[in-house]
């Protein structure tokens, strides 16, 4: 009888430490926000430290380099802004690329100089596809870009092509055509966003089912398409009846609106995640898997993620920005499971984007700019 009251509490007490590391396991990041302005901003990028950010104002038409804990401003260059603009740092941190208006513009991070050379010869093949497709006077031009892992290599796309180049000479290395059909070809103009692979060996992007002939049916049916460094379409081996892109007739309804939302690889080089919206405003998300016999296997998630989307360093954690105040936290090895993360109580966000360290995000819109310090679990 003496025993029975002094094992109760070590019972209780081994309990304690089996539950609290899966309690551990199940929270959340958590982020504390800082907003540094109250101004209509666009084009949000931040450096690969965390410390500064850039961000552009369509009412100035300025650019502006900033460290964004002192609120001092490194420098700033006029450049036409919009809504859709987008700058992303350059993961050596030499240079930040910015697309607006369809035009692409290159700058120095010490000096804000335009990096002429490359911004020519990325021009000079705009002109030649835009051309070659009969779309240069539909002025849509640049929609996407990525560096690769080391900063050397920029690439874009522009008329439904990858272009590659090396810095900081501009010279041009490969172009990737997406979709694949004699020229010319205006659906080339339709295609719009694409991913490289961490490692640099493999591209992501949406493109046109083509049949047996080689000629694209109608309705248009959208796929993932996977390219491999030198511009070559992978095989589509698909160990699943679902395909990477779910109902992929109907996020296409004639020549309305470019494809998809967003498309980011993971840092283990084979998965990738998916975000389309189709034409009932239903957004939905897949992670898609290469298999090392290049075999896809395709998981759609039952929450699904919205926005620009971006992984963890580790792989654990997936975020997405919803175009109001909320971010997406998705908790990859508790099955996707999605959180909401509420930063402001009005806002309207356009872009965001996340420090390569994976410390801090930037977000810009109609009602000002945050950053945000994450802290992981």
């Amino acid at each position: 009888m003496l025993k029975r009251p002094l094992f109760m509490p070590v019972i209780a007490f081994v309990i304690l430490l089996t539950f609290q590391p899966i309690a551990a396991q199940s929270s959340t990041p958590k982020i504390t926000w800082t907003q540094v302005s109250q101004e209509r901003t666009a084009s949000v990028g931040i450096s690969p430290d965390g410390k500064q950010i850039i961000f552009g104002s369509s009412a100035t038409k300025q650019l502006t380099v900033m460290d964004w804990q002192t609120k001092k401003v490194v420098w700033q260059v006029s450049q036409y802004i919009d809504t859709v603009s987008t700058s992303n740092w350059s993961p050596d941190g030499k240079y930040i690329a910015t697309l607006s208006g369809g035009s692409i513009y290159i700058y120095e991070v010490a000096t804000g100089h335009h990096v002429s050379q490359i911004e020519s010869s990325l021009n000079a093949y705009e002109d030649l596809l835009g051309l070659l497709t009969g779309s240069a006077s539909l002025g849509f031009g640049y929609t996407d870009l990525k560096w690769n892992a080391d900063g050397g290599q920029l690439a874009v796309m522009v008329y439904g092509y990858i272009l590659i180049c090396n810095l900081p000479s501009g010279t041009i290395t490969t172009v990737v055509d997406l979709v694949g059909l004699p020229l010319p070809n205006d659906l080339h103009t339709y295609l719009s966003w694409f991913d490289w692979s961490p490692d640099g060996s493999k591209f992501a992007a949406f493109h046109y089912k083509i049949d047996d002939k080689g000629q694209v049916p109608f309705p248009l049916d959208i796929v993932m398409g996977f390219w491999d460094k030198n511009g070559y379409l992978l095989p589509d081996k698909s160990l699943s009846s679902e395909p990477c892109v779910p109902d992929g007739q109907e996020i296409f309804n004639g020549f309305a609106s470019p494809v998809g939302e967003d498309i980011a690889w993971a840092p283990d080089n084979k998965t990738v995640v998916v975000i389309v919206d189709t034409i009932g405003g239903n957004l939905h998300s897949t992670i898609c898997t290469l298999q090392s016999d290049g075999k896809l296997l395709v998981k759609e998630l039952s929450d699904p993620i919205g926005g620009e989307i971006h992984w963890s360093s580790d792989q654990k954690w997936l975020f997405g920005m919803d175009t109001g105040c909320d971010l997406f936290i998705t908790d990859v090895a508790n099955n996707y499971t999605t959180n909401i993360e509420h930063f402001a109580e009005t806002c309207d966000s356009t872009s965001s984007n996340w420090s390569q360290n994976g410390q801090q995000v930037v977000i810009g819109g109609g009602d000002g700019l945050w950053v945000g310090t994450v802290q992981f679990p």
